[in-house]
C-alpha cells in the first residue's frame, strides 16, 4: 500500500480517536458537573426543608402547656436531677442501656479537656455556638458538638459516646429542641456537669431554679458568664 495513502489512513484514524476522547471526556466532565449541581440543588432543598421543619415545629412547641405534654417525661428527668445538690460528677457506670447502645467499658474513660455542646443543628445557633467554642479554648478546653465529626452508622451511638467521654456538658435549650432536650435527660442520667444556657427565660419552658442555668442577653454577655460557670464547673470536677 502506498505510503501516502496509509498516513491518510493513519491521520483520519487518530482524527476519529482523538474526536471520540475529546467527546467522552467532554461528557464525562458534564456529567461530573450536572452531578455536582444535583447536590447542591439536593443540599439546598435539604436545607430548606429542615428550615420548615425547624420553624413548624418552633410555633407547634411555642405554647408552654402544648410543650409540657409532649415532653412530660423528659421534663420530669431533668426536675429530678436538677432538684439534687450540687456535688462532683460521678463516674458513669456501666450499664445495660450503654451496652445495649453499643458502648464497652473502654468507652467510659472521660477525656478531661472536652466539652461536649448539645444544640439545635440549625443556623441560628450558630453563632451561639462560636461563643461556647471560643471559651472553651481560652480555659483549655475543646469543645465540640454531634455533627463535627463523620459518622456513617448509629448517630445516637455517636452523641452518648461523647456524652460519655466528656467532663462537661453545655447545653443549648433555646428552641426547644427535643433532640436536645432527650440527649439532655441522657446526661443527667449520667451524672455528668451540666451547663444550660438560652437567651431568654421565657424559652425555658419549665420553672428551673438552678445556678448552672446560664440566662444572657447578647453573645457578649454569655461569652463573659459562661467563662465564669465553665471555670466553676471545671473547679468541681
Amino acid at each position: 500500500m502506498d505510503s501516502a495513502v496509509v498516513a491518510v489512513i493513519t491521520g483520519f484514524v487518530a482524527s476519529v480517536v482523538a474526536a471520540i476522547l475529546v467527546l467522552f471526556f467532554q461528557r464525562t466532565k458534564e456529567a461530573k458537573y450536572n452531578e455536582s449541581l444535583k447536590r447542591v440543588e439536593l443540599d439546598l432543598l435539604r436545607k430548606s426543608f429542615e428550615t420548615s421543619i425547624y420553624n413548624n415545629n418552633s410555633k407547634l412547641l411555642s405554647d408552654p402547656a402544648r410543650w409540657k405534654d409532649v415532653n412530660h417525661l423528659l421534663i420530669s428527668q431533668l426536675e429530678s436531677s436538677l432538684s439534687e445538690p450540687d456535688g462532683d460528677t460521678k463516674p458513669v457506670i456501666y450499664s445495660s442501656f450503654l451496652q445495649n447502645i453499643g458502648l464497652g467499658e473502654r468507652d467510659l474513660f472521660i477525656e478531661r479537656d472536652l466539652i461536649f455542646v448539645l444544640t439545635p443543628f440549625h443556623p441560628r445557633f450558630q453563632e451561639t455556638y462560636d461563643v461556647v467554642h471560643k471559651i472553651a479554648k481560652d480555659v483549655g478546653m475543646r469543645a465540640l458538638r454531634g455533627d463535627e465529626e463523620h459518622v456513617s452508622a448509629n448517630l445516637l451511638r455517636h452523641v452518648i459516646k461523647q456524652l460519655v467521654k466528656a467532663r462537661v456538658i453545655v447545653a443549648n435549650i433555646d428552641g426547644r429542641s427535643p433532640n436536645v432536650f432527650y440527649e439532655l435527660g441522657i446526661a443527667h442520667a449520667l451524672g455528668k456537669e451540666v451547663i444550660l444556657i438560652s437567651n431568654s427565660i421565657e424559652e425555658v419552658p419549665f420553672d428551673i431554679r438552678s445556678n448552672k442555668l446560664v440566662i444572657y442577653k447578647d453573645v457578649q454577655q454569655l461569652s463573659s458568664l459562661l467563662k465564669k460557670e465553665l471555670t466553676r464547673s471545671l473547679v468541681k470536677t
